[in-house]
C-alpha cells in the first residue's frame, strides 16, 4: 500500500457523505495521523513514504501533487481508481478508526494539532527548507493518546438494539409476523 491508497480511502468515506468535504490540506493531515496510528498501534508504517514539515504542517509529497489541481476546493474524486482490497482488515480497521477520530475536525483543526508545541512538526520545520519528518517522532504524536476502535463502537450499538423472535429447531432467527399485515408494498413504512 502506498500513500495513494490511505489517501483515497479518506476520500471514499467523506465523499459517501453528502455533507463530507475533503481538501487537500485536511487529506495530508488525516494520511499523516493514519501513519502516526499504525507506527503507534501495529508497529509498522502504513506506507513508507516519508512526511515533510511544510509551512501548514506535515504534508506527504505524492498526496499533495496528486490532489493539487483541486486547489483549497473539495476534492471529489480519488486519485486512479478505488481498490478497497489494497487494505487488510487490520489495515482497515486502523483507518476507520482514524476517520471516527479525525474526520469531524475540520481542515484548521488539524492543522492546530499538527502544530502543537513539541509535535513532530514543530521539531522538524524550518522556513529556509523541507525537512522529512523522522517516523519515530510522527509515532510520538500520538503517545499517550487513545483510539477508540470503530469496531467496538458498532458492537456497543448493536448491542443495545432489542432483536425480537427466536432461534427454531435449526437455530434460525425467526421474526416475529409482520405488525402491519394490512399495509401493501406500495405504502412506505417509518
Amino acid at each position: 500500500m502506498d500513500a495513494l491508497d490511505v489517501a483515497n480511502f479518506f476520500i471514499e468515506m467523506t465523499n459517501a457523505d453528502d455533507e463530507g468535504c475533503m481538501t487537500n490540506l485536511k487529506l495530508n493531515k488525516l494520511v499523516y495521523f493514519a501513519q502516526a496510528w499504525s507506527l503507534a498501534k501495529l508497529g509498522r508504517p502504513l506506507f513508507e513514504e516519508d512526511a515533510q514539515a511544510w509551512q501548514h504542517g506535515p504534508v506527504i509529497p505524492s498526496v499533495y501533487r496528486a490532489f493539487s489541481p483541486c486547489g483549497r476546493e473539495r476534492i471529489s474524486e480519488t486519485a486512479g481508481e478505488y481498490d478497497d482490497s489494497k487494505y487488510s482488515e487490520e489495515e482497515r480497521d486502523l483507518l476507520l478508526d482514524v476517520t471516527e477520530k479525525y474526520c469531524s475536525y475540520s481542515a484548521l483543526g488539524l492543522r492546530d494539532l499538527t502544530h502543537k508545541k513539541g509535535s513532530a512538526w514543530s521539531q522538524t520545520y524550518s522556513e529556509a527548507k523541507t525537512n522529512k519528518i523522522p517516523k519515530d517522532l510522527i509515532k510520538e504524536d500520538v503517545k499517550g493518546d487513545h483510539l477508540d476502535s470503530f469496531n467496538d463502537h458498532m458492537d456497543e450499538i448493536a448491542a443495545k438494539i432489542p432483536i425480537e423472535g427466536y432461534r427454531n429447531e435449526q437455530g434460525k432467527l425467526v421474526l416475529p409476523t409482520d405488525p402491519y399485515p394490512e399495509w401493501d408494498d406500495d405504502h412506505d413504512r417509518c
